[in-house]
């Protein structure tokens, strides 16, 4: 079985100054014996991330989850030098945890500290996700290498804030007139390691050789604590946190009196109870003649006001403390605001021990909506919708709902909106199923809460699976509209067959044009080929046709212009246009004959062969008519010169080739 090892964390108060008028009061109620005025009290009360006085060092993760001891299973006691025997000067009213890691960040940024560390290892850290090692070696780094054990400006990153009540008499006085300035938290522990050696102190093994606040290798002694189980808080003389404050004090009615600021400096206070004046955005002191007579007796019906008010202002106190900093948010300008947080809040108030406490803290806040949010959801889900309060969006919210239409004895018309709307979403609840929910539930109220077109929905909806389901409607009406939907079902499958036919046309079309875009695009690219043959021979270059067509038979049309492009801008046409001009690429001697008249078609044959000069002027001849006159001109013509016999039927230039080659 593991040990636990008892932490006592002194911390300090900001000082404050209290009047005579202040301590007057007090001491008027103490010496009429009135307790109804307990001195409230917000206290920075320990610090996570920062190394105390004693060397020990509290994580993160460990003292957010440790806040609910202090009120779970009952409000712990305000000791006075850790004295359990004595009655306590007050109890713990409310707790929360409050994180400083976002500033950290910032500083870090900064470059302040020596060493860096990422954002991401920051909430690695904060969030308890990292290993054991890891763990240690990130405080290791926070406490030797970043410098910050000395740094007065850090104030660590997170603290628990406590709202204590002090109602024994004496203390109040002493913490008004500074005698009762530090305090010291009392906590158990299931673990702590040192950080020279890791060695769990509360372990079987117990503490190790190494003593704490000692120096090895350069590296700070201390000790780290574990999951922390808060058990009183103390007044003591000798605080060790030193940046544990004050923030700030109220009296029991929740008229705030005293504001503490985070500078070094203290502020002027003036302590206001029940009357006071409002000037600039200011409290201005208040006149003897209008303090409240303590002997004055109270109308019963205002003293029942009077603890309604006190109740809702402590209500108001712990579910701000419960939300901390997204209380604001959640509240935002709605009207219906503060009604929206107290519902969520009551499922964690039902909640039996610390398991389902915890369950319920989780629902609530997976489940929360700002108030933006809320704003833009339809007034059908809330069973409020006038008031736009108890909204049901989903079953944790008809879980929050239905435990606060409970406590506050709402009408049954909205706990019998929020029974339906969670039937519809299918929440368990109050032990019942979807499926165990009367069908009374359908009466005219109930579709009240459903918007025009959402009706016409389910209206639709239902009439379509009576109909496959073959069940008949007695309303006439009702009949008559299925009737017409029914026709109008016809039409619209008519509709879909035109349409299918039309799609099919237009797809046929589509692909007849793609067939024709790919015959053109194909001979656009055979002509790119022959131009490219053309320019190579003309250029006297070696011409591989096959090589050059199947080349191209892999490329795209524009890869293929591309090319072609290419080729042009290295040949010099206005050289080779020249060579066709003069010598023996001029016009043959005399008038070439036009090839378009009419020609002896009668083939005759040459008994002597064609010599190589002679094809070359062919040839050329050839390359001038088929460039000025066009392709079919130059082919009309050359078959005239095979039908005469001047050249060979079959590959003409074969010879040419061969010889060029």
């Amino acid at each position: 079985m593991p040990n636990f090892i008892r932490f006592t964390d002194n911390f300090a108060i900001k000082q404050i100054d209290a009047s005579a008028e202040e301590r007057d009061f007090y001491n008027q109620q103490a010496l009429a014996g009135n307790t109804t005025h307990p001195l409230r009290v917000h206290v920075a009360a320990t610090h996570a991330g920062r190394l105390t006085r004693n060397k020990g060092l509290y994580l993160p993760d460990k003292m957010r989850a440790g806040v609910s001891t202090w009120t779970v299973p009952f409000a712990k006691p305000i000791l006075v030098h850790h004295d359990s025997y004595n009655d306590p000067v007050g109890r713990v009213f409310a707790a929360n945890y409050v994180d400083l890691s976002i500033s950290f960040k910032d500083e870090l940024k900064k470059g302040k500290f020596s060493s860096q560390i990422t954002d991401s290892t920051v909430d690695a850290f904060i969030q308890g996700i990292l290993s054991k090692k890891a763990t240690l070696d990130f405080v290791d780094r926070l406490v030797n290498d970043l410098v910050i054990s000395t740094d007065p400006t850090y104030e660590g990153l997170g603290y628990i804030e406590l709202i204590i009540d002090v109602t024994d008499p004496t203390a109040i006085q002493k913490i008004l007139d500074k005698r009762y300035l530090t305090g010291s938290v009392g906590a158990s522990t299931d673990s702590a390691t040192c950080s020279i050696c890791q060695q769990d102190w509360a372990g079987d093994e117990g503490p190790c050789d190494h003593k704490l606040g000692e120096m090895h290798d350069g590296k700070l002694c201390f000790l780290v604590a574990g999951n922390l189980q808060y058990e009183e808080w103390s007044f003591v003389n000798k605080p060790a946190d030193t940046l544990s404050k004050v923030i700030e004090i109220n009296n029991s009615a929740g008229q705030d009196f005293i504001q503490v600021g985070n500078s070094g400096t203290l502020p002027e206070v003036a302590l206001i109870f029940d009357n006071y004046t409002e000037e600039a955005g200011r409290m201005s002191e208040v006149k003897d003649e209008a303090k409240p007579s303590t002997t004055e007796t109270k109308n019963p019906v205002e003293t029942q006001k009077d603890e309604i008010k006190k109740e809702e202002t402590v209500q108001e106190d712990i579910v701000k403390v419960f939300f901390g900093e997204s209380y604001d948010e959640l509240v935002g300008d709605d009207p219906a605001g503060r009604h929206y947080v107290e519902m969520l809040y009551s499922l964690v108030e039902l909640a039996q021990n610390e398991d389902e406490k915890k369950l319920a803290t989780k629902i609530v806040m997976d489940a929360k909506l700002s108030s933006a949010a809320r704003k833009k959801m339809s007034t059908s889900t809330f069973c409020k919708p006038g008031e736009r309060k108890y909204p049901v969006p989903d079953c944790s919210h008809a879980k929050s709902a239905m435990a606060y239409a409970k406590k506050y004895n709402e009408s049954s018309s909205v706990v019998a909106c929020i029974r339906r709307k969670a039937a519809r979403l299918g929440c368990p609840f109050d032990g019942k199923s979807k499926d165990s929910f009367d069908v009374g539930q359908f009466l005219p109220d109930y579709f009240d809460s459903f918007e025009d077109s959402e009706l016409q929905q389910m209206f639709h909806g239902l009439l379509h699976v009576m109909e496959e389901r073959g069940l008949k409607v007695e309303n006439s009406s009702a009949e008559a509209e299925l009737s017409v939907l029914k026709d109008e079902k016809v039409a619209l499958e008519a509709k879909v067959v035109n349409l299918e036919q039309t799609n099919t046309g237009l797809v046929q079309d589509v692909d007849h044009l793609n067939d024709a875009l790919a015959t053109s695009q194909s001979a656009v690219k055979q002509a790119k080929v022959e131009k490219l043959i053309d320019l190579k021979r003309l250029a006297c270059e070696e011409v591989d046709v096959d090589k050059i067509t199947t080349e191209f038979a892999s490329k795209s049309l524009e890869d293929c212009s591309t090319v072609l492009d290419d080729y042009t801008k290295r040949v010099d046409l206005t050289v080779i246009i020249g060579k066709l001009k003069s010598g023996l690429a001029n016009n043959p001697s005399g008038e070439v004959e036009d090839p378009t008249l009419k020609q002896d078609n009668s083939v005759r044959h040459t008994t002597s062969e064609t010599s190589v000069e002679q094809l070359k002027t062919i040839y050329e001849q050839y390359i001038y008519v088929r460039m000025r006159n066009g392709q079919v001109a130059a082919d009309a013509w050359l078959d005239n010169l095979k039908k005469q016999g001047i050249i060979p039927i079959e590959s003409p230039f074969k010879t040419l080739e061969t010889d060029q080659s």
